[in-house]
Parts: structure tokens; C-alpha cells; sequence
């Protein structure tokens, strides 16, 4: 399975094309930029999710039992 706009090889559509000349497929990337897929949204990262609090203030009062 080839993709329909740049001929790339897909293991997997990620759009349909039909045309008149018959059905094609779209890989993700260039299904985006054709419009056929919405634009990827990215994910607010949380404040204080766990990957962010890497280093913990030495002048921090502690709020809780540790």
C-alpha cells in the first residue's frame, strides 16, 4: 500500500482517498496537510505533574506529614 500524495510506502491509512480513478490512501502526515485529518493538538503539560518537580526547594515549607 503506497500513500496517495507522496508515494510512500504504509503499513497502515490513515485517511481513504476515492477518487475517479479508484480508491487511495493517505499515510498521517500528508493526510493532515490535505486536510483530511484535524491538526494534531498537543496536551497541557500539568504543573505539577511528576516529571516536572525534578528538584525539591531546600527553603520549601512542608505542608504535610513526608
Amino acid at each position: 500500500m503506497r500513500c496517495y500524495a507522496c508515494g510512500r510506502r504504509l503499513l497502515r491509512a490513515a485517511a481513504t482517498v476515492t477518487t475517479a480513478d479508484g480508491t487511495g490512501y493517505a499515510g498521517p502526515a500528508c493526510a493532515r496537510r490535505l486536510g483530511l485529518l484535524p491538526p494534531k493538538v498537543s496536551r497541557p503539560r500539568l504543573i505539577e505533574g511528576k516529571h516536572l518537580l525534578r528538584k525539591r526547594d531546600a527553603r520549601q515549607m512542608e505542608l504535610g506529614p513526608a
